[in-house]
């Protein structure tokens, strides 16, 4: 075997899926590493280490495979999820070769940047009484008390409750800020007690003062007893069909 004149097996680079995220967005890293020689080498392992400049500081992968084959080569995958400090920082792949024969290994930057301006709205809506229904835009987006988040723009909000009248208000939000509304219902307007009383007591008046008079006419004519007739013969008859269900049903137990 020949005299090695440094590292063999090592890191040619290092793939991401994206050089530019948020804070703790995920990104995917690939390192492809080979072995140069001509002969079989041995055990190897490939460590991946995330940190502010290209030195081994924080391990986030590490892989460890037996090298048997010359010019061999291995591409391993992995997902990082990103610090939230936005800045810039770096990846740097390396072998146990590399390390026992003073070599580099590969590094490669991204970078974290400040998340982007808050682009919603806050509306939060309560009212007196609690529990109406709301909607925005014609659409149902719950019960009261209520917060919720909204594009900017211009808005109808209508608060319905059984029994209270409907109430609706026109907002305009901007992004970035938060908006109470207060909603007051009033309840639907209904009859005066008087009224109430007088539906009540009419009818029960009328049914009390005319109903003696009526069964005393209907005597007299003789339809009472023509009512009792009616009302047996129904019974009868209903007796009658009733017997003949019974019997049919009997019989076809019976076959």
């Amino acid at each position: 075997m020949p005299e090695k004149l440094g590292p063999e097996v090592v890191v040619k680079r290092i793939d991401l899926s994206k050089d530019v995220v948020l804070p703790g967005e995920t990104v995917e890293v690939g390192v492809y590493v080979e072995n140069t020689a001509w002969y079989p080498q041995g055990k190897h392992t490939t460590y991946l280490y995330l940190g502010k400049e290209c030195k081994m500081t924080d391990l986030v992968a590490s892989w460890t495979e037996w090298w048997a084959l010359p010019h061999e080569s291995h591409y391993y995958k992995t997902r990082v999820k990103m610090p939230f400090e936005p800045g810039t920082y770096t990846f740097r792949a390396i072998t146990t070769d590399e390390l026992k024969e003073g070599g580099e290994g590969k590094c490669v930057q991204i970078t974290v940047v400040e998340p982007p301006p808050v682009n919603k709205a806050k509306i939060i809506i309560t009212s007196e009484p609690t529990g109406a229904t709301i909607y925005l835009n014609n659409k149902f987006v719950g019960y009261t008390p209520l917060t919720i988040e909204v594009d900017p723009g211009p808005y109808l909000i209508r608060a319905e409750k059984s029994g209270y009248i409907t109430v609706e208000r026109g907002i305009t939000v901007e992004a970035g800020k938060t908006y109470k509304v207060d909603i007051t219902l009033q309840p639907k307007p209904g009859l005066p007690d008087w009224a109430k009383v007088t539906l009540i007591s009419v009818p029960m008046f009328v049914l009390g003062f005319y109903a003696p008079r009526i069964v005393e006419t209907m005597r007299e004519k003789g339809l009472i007893e023509k009512v009792k007739a009616v009302a047996k013969k129904g019974v009868e008859k209903a007796k009658v069909l009733a017997k003949r269900g019974v019997e049919a049903v009997r019989k076809r137990v019976v076959e």
